[in-house]
């Protein structure tokens, strides 16, 4: 039978690397918040970087390993993995190409007309940042080889090359944005993304990974780019629809793309550590147990969506209630001011609303992942898309509600396709199983949110509440949860 101890332990080496690349993630963030604030030149960036970031967190947290992972089971001799690599590489530089021609169009779709030095910023940044989708493509080739061979060191390595990356950004920007403005996050998200695949490699020889290389048309890479088209679909919509938040939030005025992306990058920490990394552990445990979805591989289901809400639901109530004193804490430095804040920190209540169902969707999409069933997993992702679509753009174009319902709307949109995918699947018994064996926890979680309320009442002081949150209820849960999972 599945082990929770196997999966938990698994996923936790994963979050501690994807908790030090997220940490250095928001570094990232707090010294752009402080050296360039929010307004039209950090709209641009963000904007340009939200196109090629799309393929970074599609292939790097979703796409990519689901169509690996099966066809490496199969692969008995390696000549799949050597093909994969030289291939990814090819078809990586074909798409930056691509967006470095498509880059004006690009950004005129995106973009409110009027501004043409919004439009040419933008535009300039898209076409070098469009390189990154090199580095990101063949950063994955490797997560998915290292997660694939398993083990707990395998997969912190697999994650840890992704804090090389936000090091280096940090890093350049801390030395050189006096000199290069701006630029600097251009040029130090370029040289990130060099250096962390020359780390991932070295991981990957580090821990004797077999990786090979060949110029040959494995028939197994042929069916591996043709299942990654459907799932680049189903997992890239879900991405794809954070441009189409920048797109409104374009219109929704100066500074709100800016401080949309500050609260998802928030949002964003604890829906990695828990959805990315226990979704992914899951996955390659099923991928060897995937000729029946009865059996050992609905258990590490099973215990996978118990995982999600034990580490979800306590995440979803320390953002929702203590979402002011953590942007005041990390974002409220230098020119970022108290408006920001304030719309900052009801941004990510709003995005805070969908962690525990994007966690649980995550770790339950393995099911069709498993089955190759990528067709089905891509319509569950339009069902998402246009429901935060339609929602987004009846917000602002008709009510002119504000940037607020464009977070509101991702949380609404991702609520509405799990409980699509509960009954269309046949897994709502799953999760109320998961549910009711954590039942005794349901009075923790309570006395929880009365506790953080009162210390956001009480303390005042925005760096006591959150280290005394941190000290007094995020350290003593997790003891409580290795007690739990033991």
């Amino acid at each position: 039978m599945a082990s929770r101890l196997g999966v938990f332990k698994e996923s936790l080496a994963s979050a501690v690397a994807i908790l030090v690349s997220r940490v250095l993630g928001l570094v990232r963030e707090i010294l752009t918040a402080t050296f360039f604030g929010a307004d039209k030149f950090t709209d641009a960036f963000f904007l340009a970087w939200k196109i090629p970031n799309v393929f970074r967190r599609v292939l790097g947290e979703g796409a990519f390993n689901p169509v690996m992972q099966p066809l490496l089971a199969e692969d008995s001799d390696g000549s799949f993995r050597g093909s994969l690599l030289f291939y990814t590489a090819l078809v990586s530089l074909a798409v930056a190409l691509v967006l470095w021609a498509l880059a004006p169009f690009l950004i005129a779709l995106l973009s409110p007309e009027g501004d043409r030095e919004f439009f040419q910023t933008a535009t300039t940044f898209l076409r070098y940042l469009a390189f990154y989708v090199f580095f990101a493509s063949l950063n994955a080739y490797f997560m998915g080889l290292l997660q694939f061979e398993g083990g707990s060191l395998r997969r912190f390595f697999s994650y840890l090359s992704q804090a090389v990356f936000n090091l280096t950004v940090v890093g350049f920007v801390l030395f050189y944005h006096s000199l290069l403005g701006i630029w600097s996050l251009v040029y130090g998200t370029l040289l990130g993304g060099c250096l962390q695949v020359l780390t991932i490699w070295g991981f990957a020889k580090y821990t004797n990974t077999k990786v090979g290389f060949s110029f040959s048309f494995s028939p197994k890479v042929g069916e591996f780019f043709k299942n990654l088209v459907p799932n680049l679909g189903s997992l890239g919509i879900g991405q794809i629809s954070t441009v189409a938040e920048a797109f409104f939030a374009t219109h929704a005025g100066v500074g709100v793309l800016s401080n949309l992306y500050y609260a998802y990058r928030l949002f964003q920490l604890p829906a990695s550590l828990v959805g990315v990394a226990v979704a992914n552990t899951v996955l390659s445990k099923m991928a060897r147990n995937s000729s029946s979805f009865k059996g050992e591989s609905w258990d590490y289901l099973l215990r996978g969506v118990e995982i999600g809400l034990l580490l979800s639901v306590p995440a979803f109530l320390g953002l929702f209630i203590l979402a002011f004193p953590i942007v005041e804490v990390i974002y409220k430095h230098g020119v970022f001011e108290n408006q920001d804040a304030q719309k900052v920190a009801l941004f990510i209540q709003l995005y805070s609303l969908g962690l525990i169902p994007y966690v649980l969707y995550r770790v339950l999409l393995n099911k069709l992942f498993t089955k190759k069933s990528y067709r089905r997993a891509f319509f569950y992702s339009l069902v998402w898309f246009f429901v935060e679509v339609i929602l987004s753009a009846v917000g602002i174009f008709i009510f002119h509600l504000g940037g607020w319902v464009i977070a509101l709307s991702s949380s609404l949109a991702v609520w509405l396709t799990l409980f699509l995918f509960l009954l269309r699947e046949k897994v709502l018994s799953l999760v109320w199983n998961a549910f009711w064996r954590l039942k005794y926890i349901v009075p923790l979680w309570v006395l929880m949110v009365f506790y953080l309320l009162m210390l956001e009442h009480f303390l005042g002081n925005p760096y006591l509440v959150v280290f005394v949150a941190i000290a007094t209820v995020g350290v003593p849960y997790l003891v409580f949860l290795k007690r739990v999972v033991l």
